[in-house]
């Protein structure tokens, strides 16, 4: 009987509530207002995220402008310039004298060397040194590569006709 009872007053608040047309109406517009607005405030929101990135990249493009006028500035000074020539290039001013020190020499690892304090002088023939280079790659048993010169399929070899000055001048006007 309590569980009638329940029913009862459940039905009767259900049919206690009346939905008046205006109520139904200003429901209405308010969905459709939410379905007009939402894609207009997802531009607005996507636009602002391209308006925050153009401006990061505006100050970084700024930034690099201002580090090339300093950069610039830099070159305009005669100092700066002298001492990018010789750093770079390896000029001297007239009269000095510069040495260049090559670090080639590979020393396993752990090995320290001292350093000499005094300076030798390399003792060998450089000449000697060249000329039996030369004569190493002009002797050296590496096969020439395939030509077409012995291949009696590849047909007769042809050489370039030898030209005169007289072959190659223009005639002259008359």
């Amino acid at each position: 009987m309590a569980d009638q009872q329940r029913r009862g007053g459940l039905g009767a608040w259900l049919r206690g509530l009346r939905f008046p047309g205006f109520s139904i109406i200003l429901g209405g517009v308010l969905v459709i207002g939410v379905a007009v607005i939402a894609p207009t405030l997802s531009a607005v929101i996507q636009q602002r995220q391209q308006i925050a990135a153009l401006q990061a990249s505006v100050a970084q493009t700024r930034a690099e402008i201002d580090a090339g006028n300093a950069e610039l500035a830099r070159w305009k000074d005669p100092a700066y310039v002298r001492s990018q020539a010789r750093d770079r290039l390896f000029y001297v001013m007239p009269g000095e004298t510069q040495l260049l020190t090559i670090d080639d020499i590979v020393l396993p690892a752990g090995t320290t060397a001292p350093a000499s304090d005094t300076i030798s002088q390399a003792q060998g023939d450089w000449l000697s040194a060249v000329t039996g280079s030369i004569l190493i790659a002009g002797t050296t048993s590496v096969p020439a590569p395939a030509s077409s010169a012995g291949d009696p399929a590849a047909g007769p070899a042809q050489t370039p006709a030898p030209t005169t000055p007289a072959a190659t001048a223009p005639a002259p006007a008359q």
